[in-house]
């Protein structure tokens, strides 16, 4: 989102750095199931830092975070979009600044009854690759991924 622009090129650089396809390096993070923990390392092989489907835009995003019902259209948007590349994404990941703190927000077209994932970290933490890393772990280790 608009918000989040100055720190773009910090996390687009983090994600071209340690996710793609059969990348070793992506992060890991320690998530909580009901009363069990475990470490998480959560896979990305394709993902789009600057193109994506028109539909997908500020005010939509915007109303997304602010209002679930939206969720549905962002939803099918992207399981639908096509291109070269994919057919259809199984999730979609964004932030926003507010209050000195970066929101990551991630929404799954796989499962359409699980809601809106969010994770915050300071703007100050935005170079801490450790935090980075755990807030981009913690949104993803959290939406549901295909069968294999």
């Amino acid at each position: 989102m608009g918000s989040g622009v100055i720190y773009k090129e910090r996390v687009d650089s983090f994600f071209k750095r340690n996710y793609g396809v059969d990348n070793e390096i992506s992060p890991k993070c320690e998530i909580t199931f009901g009363r069990e923990r475990s470490e998480i390392k959560p896979q990305v092989d394709i993902f789009y830092l600057d193109k994506k489907p028109a539909e997908v835009n500020e005010g939509l995003l915007g109303r997304v975070v602010e209002d679930k019902s939206s969720s549905l259209q962002l939803r099918n948007i992207i399981h639908k979009y096509k291109d070269s590349s994919v057919n259809g994404f199984d999730a979609i990941l964004f932030y926003k600044v507010d209050n000195q703190s970066v929101y990551f927000y991630g929404l799954s077209s796989i499962d359409k009854s699980s809601g809106i994932v969010k994770y915050s970290i300071s703007t100050s933490d935005i170079t801490n690759e450790e935090k980075l890393g755990g807030a981009l772990c913690n949104v993803l280790s959290k939406l549901p991924t295909p069968a294999p």
